[in-house]
C-alpha cells in the first residue's frame, strides 16, 4: 500500500522497523523508538495524531490475554484505529462502529485501512464512538468504584482491618 501510495506516510512506533517497511525513502517513514513511560508514549501519538492507527495481533494465547490498550490509545489521541479481529479487540470493538477489525490477511488489512484513508466521516464517526465506550466503561468515575469493592474483597480476604 506504501509502495502504491506515495502520498502516504508511514509512522512506526515500536522497537524496530519492520523489514518490510525499511526500504521505504527516509522522508516518508518515521521511526518512533519504544518508550517505556506510558504517559511519554501518549504526549508522542497525540503530538504525532497519525490518520489512521493499525494494531495487528496475532491470534496466539498471548495475544488475547492483553488489554485493547492501543484502542485507548488511539481513542485518547483522537485516531481511529484498525484492529485485529481477535480477542482482546473483538471482546470490545464494534466493527464499523467504534473502530475497524481486519482478518490477519493483507487483503483485509488492506481493504479497512483504505476505508478510513478516504473516508472522513467514517473517521470522525468512529473516534466520536469509540470516545463514548471510554467514557462509559473505562473513565475514572466508571472504573474508581469497581476498583475500591476489589480492594475491600482483598483486604477482607486477608483479614485486613481498615
Amino acid at each position: 500500500m506504501a509502495e502504491e501510495r506515495p502520498e502516504l506516510q508511514i509512522l512506526v512506533m515500536g522497537h524496530e522497523v519492520p523489514p518490510e517497511l525499511a526500504a521505504l525513502p527516509a522522508g516518508r517513514l518515521r521511526f518512533e523508538p519504544f518508550r517505556a513511560s506510558v504517559t511519554e508514549y501518549a504526549a508522542r501519538l497525540a503530538a504525532l495524531r497519525p490518520t489512521v492507527l493499525v494494531a495487528p495481533l496475532d491470534a496466539t494465547r498471548f495475544s488475547a490475554s492483553k488489554c485493547p490498550l492501543k484502542f485507548l490509545d488511539a481513542t485518547a489521541a483522537g485516531i481511529p484505529g484498525v484492529y485485529s479481529a481477535v480477542p482482546p479487540y473483538t471482546g470490545l470493538v464494534r466493527h464499523g462502529i467504534d473502530g475497524l477489525l481486519a482478518d490477519n490477511s493483507v487483503e483485509a488489512w488492506r481493504r479497512e485501512i483504505e476505508r478510513l484513508l478516504v473516508d472522513a466521516e467514517l473517521r470522525d464517526r468512529i473516534v466520536r464512538s469509540a470516545r463514548r465506550v471510554v467514557e462509559t466503561q473505562f473513565s475514572l468515575v466508571r472504573a474508581l468504584p469497581a476498583f475500591a469493592r476489589l480492594l475491600a474483597r482483598v483486604n477482607s480476604a486477608s483479614g485486613v482491618r481498615g
